[in-house]
């Protein structure tokens, strides 16, 4: 094991480095937020993710998660927990247990512009659109379309409606409550200025079937994370 030199990822911004987890907190049963905290400062651009180094008994693998917020030498995530292999230690996660974080990677990042921003996620395709919606300047004009199954899934409400200049639409697809959408995102329904940028954050398919809508209404400035 010591003969070989571990491979890193030129595209990444740091190297892996040993943190800790300085906090754990379930949002709700299926997900839950943790924080890893380092010595040294580390540099995150909203919208990127992280790669974990997780280990079980079956050896050592990896998972990627999007930075939900950092601070300073602090980096917090939001997983939704299913029944992965990622998943299963993450919601076992205790506090000063220790996780080795490799590079920073993502090019789904805020556009430094003036246009109106259009937001669309389910599930916690929400984390890095959180995490631009923290440095996305009061005056432009923002939009929020996110989806879960149930009322019990929800999760960074408080969160949104903090948010300045910030309209929001949250959809429950199974379950109807007069103070949600009801049924799937839609945003076909509704008009934005043609300039607006769309950013786009959950699985392949919800990712390529929100594009393919939009495209096909003459919208053109659409960034997209997929989460497999």
């Amino acid at each position: 094991k010591s003969d070989f030199i571990p491979y890193i990822d030129k595209k990444g911004t740091t190297p892996h480095k040993l943190w800790r987890v300085s906090e754990v907190i379930f949002l709700n049963p299926m997900t839950v937020e943790y924080s890893l905290e380092f010595k040294e400062h580390i540099q995150v651009i909203p919208g990127q993710f992280a790669k974990i180094i997780l280990s079980d008994t079956d050896g050592e693998f990896s998972r990627s998660y999007s930075v939900v917020k950092s601070n300073s030498n602090t980096l917090t995530f939001c997983v939704k927990i299913g029944n992965g292999r990622g998943s299963k230690i993450i919601s076992q996660l205790q506090v000063w247990q220790e996780l080795w974080l490799g590079w920073i990677f993502g090019n789904f990042v805020l556009q430094n512009t003036s246009y109106t921003k259009v937001f669309i996620a389910t599930w916690t395709g929400l984390a890095p659109i959180i995490n631009m919606l923290s440095v996305c300047p009061e005056q432009v004009e923002k939009h929020l379309f996110f989806g879960v199954r149930t009322k019990q899934e929800l999760f960074y409400e408080e969160v949104i409606k903090k948010i300045k200049n910030l309209s929001s639409n949250i959809f429950l697809s199974q379950e109807k409550d007069e103070d949600y959408e009801n049924g799937r995102i839609d945003v076909s329904n509704f008009s934005f200025p043609k300039e607006s940028e769309f950013y786009i954050c959950w699985n392949p398919d919800m990712v390529h079937s929100h594009s393919e809508k939009l495209k096909n209404l003459w919208y053109t400035h659409i960034y997209t994370e997929k989460f497999n």
